[in-house]
């Protein structure tokens, strides 16, 4: 029953290109309007469901359910049938994976388009999908992986083939390690005591404007508070403590696929191949990990003194409690 329903999502995504003015996110919002509403008196008025957040989008989704083709429409209420009698943790898992195949088609550029659309079947389809696929992960890589791709296709086919394959295994096995060190264990007596101690070297430094705008960001909650310590404590050239740094709590977080390109196209050969073998080392991980954060920001000073400032403008634009 899971493969029919992965092929019908491959069927309602071909079918959703096809039609002028639509995109494939249109067959995920027809199966949850489907879902809510086929049931229900559409033209009711009442206050509950005029009033629903989704009630718009949804009127709109069943209005263009209508407008489908008979035989789309068929295999669409098919389709919602089979998703019907799974369980519900497979119903969810098959919805965001419909979302996700969705939400790919949509950032394809019109030339991967118009590949896709060439298919003659469903099994052509799917071939050109992970032709397409392969296509983005390479992009991904380190640009001397990928000349070296390149090289190896203009020798042969197998060699290319081969040194694909190898580079899959290797990044496999440093998704794992990172996904490893993705999250560090906390002692919160820990983390207290560190903050305490930091606060207490710091405040001596401090202005009463500085002093006053960390009272302020203690109260917005820890993170904003961290960063305003790591602010000011850069600015007194005061170090931070190895411990809070070593848990990934003084600098913004950033997202892991940000991360993930930062470290293989935007630093060196030598100190990339130096942060992947750290992340090999389970002694090494964590610490790797939050250097790797750090230098993140170091590099990106400007997008970093962005946030700051938007934090302190927050702080300083707080409303003051009436009284």
């Amino acid at each position: 029953m899971r493969r029919w329903v992965k092929d019908r999502l491959m069927r309602l995504g071909c079918g959703c290109w096809q039609q002028p003015g639509r995109t494939c996110l249109l067959a995920g919002w027809i199966l949850i309007a489907w879902s809510l509403w086929a049931a229900a008196d559409l033209s009711s008025s009442s206050p509950s469901r005029s009033t629903s957040p989704n009630a718009s989008a949804l009127r709109q989704a069943y209005r263009q359910f209508l407008q489908m083709p008979p035989e789309q429409r068929r295999r669409l209420l098919e389709f919602d049938q089979a998703l019907r009698e799974e369980d519900a943790a497979t119903q969810a898992r098959l919805i965001r994976l419909m979302v996700r195949y969705c939400e790919w088609l949509e950032r394809l550029t019109p030339e991967e388009r118009a590949y896709l659309d060439q298919a003659t079947d469903d099994a052509d389809k799917l071939t050109r999908v992970r032709v397409l696929k392969e296509q983005q992960w390479i992009y991904t890589l380190p640009r001397a992986d990928q000349v070296a791709l390149s090289e190896a296709r203009q020798r042969s086919e197998s060699e290319y083939r081969q040194l694909l394959e190898r580079l899959r295994d290797r990044e496999k096995q440093l998704d794992w390690e990172w996904n490893l060190a993705a999250a560090p264990a906390e002692d919160p007596e820990l983390v207290r005591t560190a903050i305490t101690r930091w606060v207490k070297q710091l405040k001596p430094h401090l202005t009463t404007d500085e002093a006053q705008l960390l009272a302020e960001a203690q109260k917005r909650g820890r993170p904003p508070y961290l960063w305003m310590l790591a602010e000011l404590s850069e600015r007194h050239q005061l170090p931070i403590p190895q411990e809070l740094h070593r848990l990934r709590l003084v600098y913004p977080p950033v997202s892991q696929s940000r991360l993930w390109q930062f470290l293989r196209n935007e630093l060196d050969s030598a100190t990339r191949a130096e942060f992947e073998k750290r992340f090999r080392d389970p002694a090494e991980r964590e610490l790797a990990l939050a250097d790797l954060v750090r230098t993140y920001w170091q590099a990106h000073r400007q997008e970093l003194q962005r946030l700051r400032e938007q934090e302190l403008r927050r702080l300083r634009d707080k409303p003051k409690p009436s009284k």
